[in-house]
């Protein structure tokens, strides 16, 4: 009520009337305030499970024009870092954070924060919507979780025993990692983005150039099943492997319904939003669009090889703890051990590329991830190899 907006409104008006701005485009708005609307209570719960409070909020101002009437809604305020210095600045700290060495775990809680009477430039890209879904989700569903491991690495008693047995185990293996996990980060910053971005890109081009229509290697993604019968017997396995070849489809619905790990692993829906805005917003030609379907395509003999190897391991791994633990179904419990320990197996014995399964060593620049490609397939064998022998030896 004191913030003069005669000339914003006047533009709108014009751009409305002009048919520049269509209902179309007003829709399109209300559902992204809808959309922030319905993460709310998430982020709510959260922030009160670890602040002990509710954060302030933004209210909804209903708002009237030649389309109709607007609930109206909310989006956090970004400075437009283009122009505001205050803004690149930020961003610097930003990126320091992000930096595993530096950083206390945190997924980032910038969009729990009142606003104050800061008036700069403001980012109009909406693109950043994306990345704020994604930082209020993390922060719903991981901060809660890093919280409490944080409690357990700062009690005296079991830090001071792990320092005894490895003085390093807390600062460089256990920090970093769950610094990983909250941030989902699996790259560093460099001392120059556009050496970033070109590596990033030989890096990429070169993954899709060497894997796009490799049979062979694809076909090597179904040795992974070997491995598997570390963890799971042979005879599960075999009725998995039926199961699976019985009926693919409902078989990967199922166990994307019962495990999010597994959902996630089959089919990641971040990117897929991020794509689809920049498909509005970009209006890509032709060649981008190329490059596009290249970048998610590349690899999809080994997806479709991997896929499959992944859902006989996990559906083994599921049936073989129900039927050692003499419970069906039914026991909620029960399930979700299994779908834990399924989900284990699948992790353990295939690997992940997630930033909370990664090693430490694949961490860092692009540069530096250029000469690494393809080792985190190859470190998970190490280890589950390495883990495998000390048992027999034991």
């Amino acid at each position: 009520g004191t913030m003069d907006t005669s000339r914003w409104d006047a533009f709108v008006a014009r751009v409305s009337n002009d048919g520049t701005l269509t209902k179309e485009h007003f829709d399109f708005i209300q559902a992204v305030w809808d959309l922030n609307e319905e993460l709310k209570p998430m982020v709510q719960k959260a922030h009160y499970d670890i602040e002990g409070y509710y954060f302030k909020e933004v209210e909804a101002t209903p708002f009237t024009n030649r389309f109709g009437t607007y609930r109206g809604g909310y989006v956090p305020a970004k400075t437009d870092p283009f122009i505001v210095r205050d803004a690149q600045r930020q961003l610097k700290m930003s990126e320091l954070e992000s930096d595993f060495r530096a950083a206390m775990p945190s997924t980032g809680a910038g969009f729990t924060k009142s606003r104050v009477k800061y008036n700069k430039a403001l980012s109009l890209d909406i693109r950043l919507m994306a990345k704020h879904i994604d930082d209020v989700i993390r922060y719903s569903h991981v901060q809660p979780a890093v919280k409490d491991v944080l409690r357990i690495l700062n009690k005296s008693s079991f830090a001071d025993k792990l320092t005894q047995m490895d003085s390093m185990a807390i600062d460089e293996m256990l920090t970093p990692w769950l610094n990983r996990a909250a941030r989902q980060i699996t790259s560093e910053s460099g001392r120059w983005k556009p050496i970033d971005t070109f590596w990033r890109t030989v890096r990429s081009r070169t993954g899709i150039s060497v894997m796009i229509g490799n049979i062979t290697n694809a076909l090597q993604q179904v040795t992974g099943l070997f491995m598997s019968s570390l963890k799971v017997k042979p005879a599960t396995l075999g009725n998995a492997l039926y199961a699976y070849f019985s009926n693919p489809r409902q078989s990967a619905q199922e166990i994307a319904a019962l495990s999010p790990f597994m959902s996630n692993k089959m089919e990641n829906q971040i990117f897929d939003l991020q794509d689809q805005m920049n498909q509005l917003i970009l209006n890509p030609n032709k060649f981008q669009k190329i490059q596009k379907w290249s970048s998610h395509h590349g690899y999809f003999l080994q997806s479709a090889f991997q896929n499959m190897v992944d859902i006989v391991t996990w559906t083994g791994a599921y049936n073989q703890h129900l039927a050692e633990s003499g419970v069906g179904v039914s026991d909620a419990d029960a399930q979700r051990e299994a779908v834990n320990r399924a989900d284990a197996a699948v992790r353990l014995t295939q690997g992940t590329m997630n930033p909370e399964g990664l090693a430490a060593f694949e961490v860092g620049t692009p540069f530096y991830k250029t000469f690494i490609q393809f080792t985190g397939y190859f470190n998970m064998l190490a280890n589950l190899n390495t883990d495998e022998y000390v048992k027999k030896f034991r």
